[in-house]
């Protein structure tokens, strides 16, 4: 069982991870220690496989030491897309992560405000989600309503490395697709079907945002027109601000 040995909660048995690029995986385990990643790759229909098709069985398996603070962060190559189920296995020492049924495919975003937020129990009946939640390659990662928790009321200056409440969600899973997103699942749903790989939706929109919630701190202190209008109404902060009280009683 892991105690020192955590990954970000978006590392989950079940998820989706992007086809045809590298992908990064990190966490923390104690200070200088020796963190191995593997990767394997089994046939969806559970067959044999001959050792000699390299195809399947180990396709990756590195060690790094992790830094002075535990941090590591191995870069695992590229996968194509498949419906066949991979694993990962995350250990330090007699610590172990094991993450099962991880596939690769197309993972996309969807992000915005309440009409991207609006869930389909909203716009269709349940008995209609019953019959269009019904792939299980297709997967959401959901997350808290506001990405907060309840010993986090406000979000901090510096940007979360993690997402607060993040679950991978199968869309054969009627009763919970009714509260994903509407709009993002009918484009999971059908991307699935036309590219016949597996697709994820990473949720993140939130109702009665200010678009200028959705820029990059970098994106608004480029644009001098951007940056003043937000310093004009108020809604510019830097470190020195971001936690004033007064403001976010009033917000």
């Amino acid at each position: 069982m892991a105690e020192t040995l955590r990954l970000p909660a978006y590392f989950q048995s079940g998820m989706v991870l992007q086809q045809q690029v590298p992908f990064i995986m990190r966490g923390r385990s104690r200070p200088s220690a020796s963190v191995k990643v593997m990767l394997e790759r089994k046939p969806h229909d559970g067959r044999a496989v001959s050792p000699l098709d390299n195809q399947y069985g180990v396709l990756f398996d590195r060690t790094v030491t992790s830094g002075a603070d535990g941090f590591f962060h191995i870069e695992v190559p590229a996968s194509e897309a498949s419906f066949d189920p991979h694993e990962l296995t995350i250990s330090a020492g007699d610590e172990i992560i094991g993450l099962r049924d991880v596939l690769f495919g197309e993972v996309w975003v969807a992000a915005g405000q309440s009409n991207m937020q609006m869930p389909l129990r909203a716009v269709q009946t349940q008995a209609e989600t019953d019959d269009l939640a019904n792939l299980y390659y297709v997967r959401i990662l959901s997350q808290s309503a506001s990405g907060l928790s309840r010993d986090r009321p406000h979000y901090t200056f510096n940007p979360a490395d993690d997402l607060c409440e993040a679950e991978w969600q199968r869309g054969d899973h009627p009763q919970v697709m009714a509260g994903v997103s509407a709009a993002g699942f009918s484009f999971v749903r059908k991307l699935h079907l036309d590219l016949k790989i597996p697709v994820a939706l990473i949720e993140t929109a939130l109702g009665g945002s200010c678009i200028h919630s959705w820029i990059s701190r970098a994106s608004i202190d480029a644009d001098d027109n951007l940056r003043r209008h937000l310093v004009e109404t108020g809604f510019y902060r830097d470190e020195t601000d971001w936690d004033s009280s007064e403001d976010w009683e009033t917000a």
